[in-house]
């Protein structure tokens, strides 16, 4: 049976018994159930230790082959530099390999550098998105403030050991 068809069972058996007296054959039935229901808490637990353990490993994995492709973006991105640098070294816009044509071009859009940001007109400026620090409003309820539009509850999880 599954976890959820023990608990719905036992939860069935105890909702019938009327009296406070728990016959054998009942009493027998609901220990195997909790028997049942441990061994299968049992087995989920250790599935969950599994999947965390791969994921663990999956995640170094992960890293470790961010840390390639970094490293190949940015060891592209220097020798594109030292190319260009070069070209312009020697005054050429475009050279032809066999397999390559390579061209200094314009890029596509303006690039804007703020020297001054005092200087820049207000119209200019981003609408900065109103941020709720989380933090600061269980620190007030904690010290038995009440915060308008807000609620605060406590939540519950698994642990495991």
């Amino acid at each position: 049976m599954k976890l959820y068809e023990l608990t719905e069972e036992w939860l069935q058996i105890i909702e019938a018994l009327d009296s406070e007296e728990i016959p054998p054959d009942i009493a027998s039935r609901l220990s195997q159930i909790e028997s049942d229901i441990t061994r299968k808490i049992d087995g989920c637990c250790r599935m969950i230790k599994g999947y965390e353990a791969s994921s663990t490993g999956y995640k170094a994995e992960a890293d470790r082959l961010t840390k390639l492709a970094n490293g190949s973006t940015s060891r592209a991105a220097w020798l594109k530099k030292y190319i260009k640098e070069e070209m312009e070294r020697l005054e050429e816009t475009k050279i032809e390999t066999p397999l390559f044509n390579v061209a200094i071009q314009c890029n596509s859009s303006v690039s804007v550098s703020v020297i001054n940001e005092s200087a820049v007109p207000a119209e200019y400026d981003r609408p900065v998105e109103r941020q709720i620090d989380k933090k600061a409003i269980a620190e007030a309820v904690k010290a038995g403030k009440t915060v308008p539009g807000t609620e605060v509850s406590r939540g519950t999880h698994l642990r495991i050991r």
